[in-house]
């Protein structure tokens, strides 16, 4: 059942296919969503005029705005400007390369773990196919750079604390011996660490592996010697004075406010099992991968595992934000190791204990469990990336905007959110936003629109930043319009200035 690099390598390149037809299909099909719009506003501003302040594509114009999350990710989707015209598409591409990044990354981190091909091309097909992956490889987001860099910033801190440094280097082979640690791998945890916080400030939760690891190797050293390693004891120590020093220095403030305790986020067990078809037959393969990980790879198969529980444990517990796919995603990569494990231990064990160790019996085993396990049903779903335009699950304001363009009147205004303007490029709409917290769309808003406009329409998310007075009040005065692009996700209202509209404007007045 051994598998050796050439057939390995050959075996990568045509999931690697799979992988880029999936990420590239259909690409611009859909319209940009949720923080898109601030990605595309971003990154043309800068492509624009250098400075990271958003575009507005209405009044062709840069705004007062300032943009500060993932420049080291939107500084790439700029640099795609000088070569191809803004578009959903093209601007997803560097979401899509770094897609691909991740399929090769999993493919040799998971051979670092386990020393098996098998297992790595298991899990480069696993990412490949994975709807989580594909969800953030096809948008405009920084996650699907986030997720193989986060990946080997967490693997270079395992090789700090566990590896050995090579006697040619005596200073650091000295050193080594003295602490345990390897410092060599220092510059590539700084530069990894560096980059993958740039990215996303979620990388703070690496500290939640680091100490998991480090109470567990404390609690197996003392079982198996009756004494606690004080390699592992002062690595601890260090790590929490590192973060009481941190905090006094002001440096985790601002991601602290996202860590409480008790939040009981339960709903991230459904979100972590949505590329499988169902979260028992995922979470047997997930023990079986968890089971081999820890007995066959020992220190580095538990920190694989480990990497996993500590951060889903926390986003579980912890995490004060609202629970989203792309929160957790950054524990993606250990999950698909743990499965593919799962997958190849209960396939090898299978074959051996009942069919004599066929390699056909292995082979057709795999096969069935990722039929069974992969989550096929969603590609053909309404919410699938690949569905047409019409059926699409989400908001569609691209189509939306067109609609309004084609029907609307003289001195017309349309109520929407400020960031969606991409939809109304050039056309210098008048706009009247509304947006979160203090800009929410209120009351006062629609009726100064009456009074100032004849032709007034409203795009609205149906839970999106909207007063209920607000809600209500279009609900009874405006005209709800049905398109074959509006859903439930979205509604496109309008009022024109007529003689009944304007007498029924002036009695809600009175």
């Amino acid at each position: 059942m051994k598998l050796n690099i050439k057939k390995s390598l050959i075996f990568l390149f045509l999931i690697l296919l799979l992988g880029g037809f999936l990420r590239l299909y259909k690409l611009g099909q859909q319209s940009f969503i949720a923080d898109e719009y601030l990605g595309i506003n971003a990154s043309y501003g800068y492509y624009k005029t250098g400075q990271w302040k958003f575009w507005d594509f209405n009044k062709e114009e840069l705004t007062d705005q300032n943009y500060t999350r993932a420049k080291i990710y939107y500084w790439q989707v700029a640099q795609i400007f000088n070569f191809l015209p803004a578009s959903e598409a093209n601007a997803r591409l560097v979401s899509v390369v770094w897609g691909m990044i991740g399929i090769i990354s999993i493919f040799v981190a998971s051979y670092l773990v386990t020393r098996n091909y098998w297992i790595a091309l298991l899990a480069a097909l696993l990412m490949s196919v994975s709807v989580s992956s594909l969800m953030y490889d096809r948008k405009l987001r920084m996650y699907s750079m986030f997720v193989p860099i986060f990946l080997w910033f967490n693997y270079a801190v395992f090789y700090f604390l566990e590896s050995k440094t090579s006697k040619r280097i005596p200073f650091l082979s000295n050193l080594s011996e003295k602490t345990g640690l390897n410092w060599i791998w220092i510059p590539a945890v700084v530069f990894l660490g560096a980059v993958s916080y740039l990215t996303h400030s979620l990388s703070v939760n690496i500290i939640a592996p680091i100490v998991f690891f480090l109470i567990l190797m404390m609690l197996i050293g003392y079982k198996k010697n009756k004494k606690v390693d004080m390699k592992y004891l002062v690595s601890f120590l260090g790590v929490i004075l590192m973060i009481i020093f941190a905090v006094n220095l002001d440096r985790l403030e601002s991601h602290l406010i996202f860590f409480s305790w008790g939040i009981n986020n339960w709903s991230y067990l459904e979100k972590v099992t949505l590329d499988y078809s169902h979260m028992l037959l995922a979470g047997v393969f997930f023990l079986i991968g968890c089971s081999y990980l820890i007995k066959h790879r020992s220190k580095i198969g538990l920190w694989t595992v480990v990497s996993y529980l500590s951060i889903l444990f926390l986003a579980i517990m912890c995490w004060k934000r609202s629970a989203g796919h792309q929160y957790i995603l950054l524990t993606q990569s250990f999950k698909i190791i743990i499965m593919a494990s799962g997958i190849y231990f209960s396939a090898k064990i299978l074959s051996e204990k009942v069919f004599s160790g066929s390699k056909k019996w292995f082979l057709g085993l795999i096969a069935l469990f990722l039929v069974l396990l992969i989550n096929f049903s969603f590609f053909f779903s309404k919410d699938s990336f690949y569905a047409e335009i019409t059926k699409w699950n989400h908001s569609n304001y691209r189509e939306i905007f067109s609609y309004y363009l084609r029907h609307r009147e003289d001195n017309s205004a349309v109520i929407t959110r400020p960031a969606t303007n991409f939809y109304l490029w050039g056309t210098n709409t008048d706009i009247i936003g509304y947006n979160e917290n203090e800009e929410e769309l209120t009351l006062e808003k629609v009726r100064s629109a009456q009074e100032n406009y004849d032709d007034v329409w409203v795009v609205f998310s149906s839970t999106m930043y909207i007063k209920g007075e607000a809600r209500k009040y279009i609900r009874e005065n405006f005209e709800k319009l049905e398109t074959k692009y509006t859903n439930d996700e979205l509604d496109l209202w309008r009022w024109r200035r007529t003689a009944a509209n304007n007498d029924k404007l002036q009695m809600n007045k009175n």
